[in-house]
């Protein structure tokens, strides 16, 4: 993020250095592509309009964070962990088949189960994440699950008529 930033700084700058123009600079000097240095800075101005920490980014890696910056919204908590679990090429897949219009959120369902076993990611904060951990824990050995995705079985089962 910190490049991002110096890229941002200098681009509203207009510091092209001894070049014509800050894409000539960047291409020369800095190591990479222009266009990697437009993505750099496009997710730290996202970042930055939605207070977006660090330490929430940089476990992603800046080409996935490229594909989704843009659609960002309040929503990036359960985004940014969707797209931490999953590669580049799943990211890239699920962006580009994204229909025009349609939110973010929607990418980050997890698709239709295909065979017997699907994954489910699901944002939580400390204190969600505490009550579901507890609920499985007391489940698994009142059931005598093997698992925790077994005790979180039975617990479905038994909330599901409920609804």
């Amino acid at each position: 993020m910190k490049i991002g930033r110096l890229l941002l700084r200098a681009a509203k700058d207009g510091w092209t250095g001894d070049f014509d123009t800050f894409e000539d600079w960047v291409n020369a000097s800095c190591g990479f592509s222009y266009r990697k240095a437009q993505d750099l800075i496009k997710i730290v101005n996202v970042q930055a309009g939605l207070n977006i920490p660090d330490k929430d980014l940089t476990a992603i890696g800046w080409s996935k964070l490229s594909r989704i910056a843009t659609s960002l919204d309040e929503g990036w908590v359960q985004t940014l962990a969707w797209a931490a679990e999953n590669t580049h090429d799943v990211v890239n897949e699920r962006v580009v088949n994204c229909p025009a219009g349609e939110r973010l959120e929607s990418l980050v369902q997890s698709p239709p189960n295909s065979g017997d076993v699907a994954r489910r990611v699901l944002a939580l904060t400390r204190e969600q994440r505490a009550i579901f951990d507890e609920v499985v824990d007391i489940a698994r050995v009142k059931f005598s699950a093997p698992n925790r995705e077994s005790a979180l079985m039975h617990v479905l089962r038994l909330v599901k008529p409920l609804l």
